[in-house]
């Protein structure tokens, strides 16, 4: 059993959410739409915008995604539902799989954002200090939830999807979890990434994954190659929207390790 030959991101439209929560950075003080607050984040549907995003991202697989991909996987939140039908069309089927779903983030997550640095000092600490390790209150880390329910879905397709294509609709946090783990990161290498604005993961994001070399067409053990479109700005696109060449596993020496321990300063 292998992997997919071709393993594809794609992240959900511009929501209702991220329409009031562009709203919150800009004015913190911002109001909200009526029943927000009484709606659970799986359930907000998608803007006008981010409908057009989702039937923009489907003309990107020239063809269609049934000309594309033997499976589709999806997010069951609503607003990945809606995405995947406006990609795919009426009739290409997909697979509802909870492990597809958004980072829970808890209580922190539940409340208005100008109230937050009052009732969570402590979260917003931790993820000055390290987004990829830092829980929100009641929620969960990358590094551990996200984290492990993508590893078991790694697994799922090692065994039921071996040199298939697949398509999987889903959320930013785990298409930025399935990095970490497709390319090999360190939690250093990760967080450099997360930082810098040229390697966002916006609204209906193509993150694409293959085994198949694209300058010789030959087929190879392992998902060595990526590639990152924008669907609405494909000049933007990080690397122009060309495939690059994912780094190996790597062992390090007693040596190295050494070296980078040393470059963190002690406290005693």
């Amino acid at each position: 059993m292998t992997l997919p030959i071709d393993l594809v991101f794609v992240r959900h439209g511009q929501s209702e959410a991220n329409v009031f929560q562009q709203a919150e950075k800009r004015d913190s003080t911002a109001a909200p739409p009526i029943g927000y607050y009484d709606r659970h984040d799986w359930q907000f549907r998608l803007s006008d915008a981010g409908r057009e995003q989702a039937r923009r991202a489907g003309a990107f697989f020239d063809g269609g995604l049934a000309m594309n991909f033997d499976a589709g996987y999806v997010s069951p939140f609503i607003r990945t539902r809606e995405t995947a039908a406006l990609l795919g069309g009426p009739s290409f089927g997909w697979l509802i799989d909870d492990r597809l779903k958004e980072r829970d983030w808890g209580y922190y997550g539940a409340v208005p954002a100008n109230e937050r640095a009052e009732l969570f000092p402590h979260s917003d600490k931790l993820r000055e200090l390290s987004p990829w390790y830092a829980q929100m209150d009641g929620g969960e880390s990358l590094a551990s939830g996200v984290f492990g329910r993508f590893r078991d879905f790694l697994g799922t397709l090692h065994r039921d999807r071996s040199d298939e294509r697949v398509i999987v609709v889903t959320h930013g946090e785990f298409m930025w979890t399935a990095r970490f783990v497709l390319e090999h990161m360190l939690p250093e290498e990760w967080e450099a990434l997360d930082a810098d604005r040229g390697q966002r993961i916006r609204n209906c994001t193509v993150l694409s994954y293959t085994r198949r070399n694209p300058a010789t067409g030959e087929l190879t053990p392992r998902l060595g190659w990526r590639k990152i479109s924008y669907t609405d700005l494909p000049d933007q696109s990080p690397n122009e929207g060309q495939w690059e060449l994912i780094q190996e596993k790597r062992f390090f020496s007693g040596q190295i390790l050494g070296e980078m321990a040393a470059e963190v300063a002690p406290l005693y």
